[in-house]
């Protein structure tokens, strides 16, 4: 297991982030020069409109992404500079690091131009390859094969994309993944040594290799992963892939309104002028995880 540590001064997605509460996560590089972004506790308003008894809820205003939760309390992203915690005081202190680091960091990433989707990343012979789908696809079961098999993580839950000229690259993220027990015990992993990620889950935290966090891989491919009788993976194509990526983003109703329907489209559509997007077909099998690491591996040989 990684060493970790209470961290306040962290590099994640590329920016330096400043905390005023502590987060427990893998221990990583020294943090030097100005923050980018900063996380402390203050006041968060309900948005106007807004049922405040609601389950959930979130307001996207220009420079401003709000969220409620009931039991857990209200998060703000303001001016992709810093993100307000509104905690309750009864709220699971790793449900509120989830959130903050979750859905209100991909809102702030939004907000300054980074285009965040819902998925793995994993570095092979050299570049990345992103993986997403649907929820319970298997992303973090399958980028946590791949680990195994001496391939660093680049991100979970959250991709954050930038697109340059000629290529598009991604801000690595927290050097873990979240697996459910019978993905660890497949993995050759007993599930009571590691950490739940928060309380009212069953899902528990393996700390894995990362790429440095000041690396920037370039994303050479996307998979998405969906139910098959048997392993094979496809080119997708192009006009298809772009709204595939549209799709996949980090809470797609979040992006649209974050960045405008306009940017969204314009952004998808550029990711897919640079990057493949092929199907992973695979049979919801743990027993079949290795055989679809290997095809993976093999496809990115080709």
């Amino acid at each position: 297991m990684r060493e970790r540590a209470a961290r306040q001064s962290f590099l994640v997605y590329g920016l330096r982030v400043h905390s005023q509460f502590a987060f427990d996560i893998p221990a990583g590089p020294a943090i030097s020069g100005t923050a980018e972004v900063s996380i402390r506790f203050g006041k968060v308003a309900v948005a106007p409109g807004v049922d405040p008894s609601a389950r959930a809820w979130r307001h996207i205003a220009p420079r401003s992404n709000t969220y409620g939760f009931a039991g857990l309390g209200r998060f703000e992203a303001a001016a992709g500079a810093s993100i307000i915690v509104d905690a309750l005081p009864s709220a699971d202190p790793a449900l509120i690091q989830h959130v903050t680091l979750g859905i209100v960091m991909a809102g702030l990433l939004l907000q300054r131009q980074v285009y965040p989707l819902h998925g793995n990343a994993v570095r092979v012979r050299g570049d990345a390859l992103g993986f997403v789908g649907a929820s319970g696809a298997g992303k973090s079961t399958l980028a946590a094969a791949l680990v195994q098999r001496d391939h660093p993580l680049v991100s979970d839950d959250i991709i954050a994309l930038s697109a340059t000229a000629d290529r598009v690259h991604i801000a690595p993220g927290i050097g873990r993944l979240k697996l459910f027990p019978a993905v660890l015990h497949a993995l050759g992993e007993d599930p009571k040594q590691h950490a739940t990620v928060f309380a009212s889950t069953t899902k528990r935290l393996l700390e894995v290799p990362c790429v440095s966090p000041t690396d920037t891989p370039r994303l050479a491919a996307v998979y998405l992963i969906q139910d098959a009788a048997e392993i094979s993976i496809e080119p997708v194509a192009p006009h298809i892939a772009h709204l595939q990526l549209m799709a996949q983003a980090f809470r797609p109703d979040v992006t649209s309104l974050t960045i405008g329907r306009g940017r969204y489209f314009r952004t998808a559509a550029e990711i897919a002028e640079h990057v493949p997007v092929f199907t992973l077909g695979r049979p919801r099998d743990l027993s079949a995880l290795e055989a679809i690491a290997s095809a993976v591996e093999s496809h990115r040989r080709e």
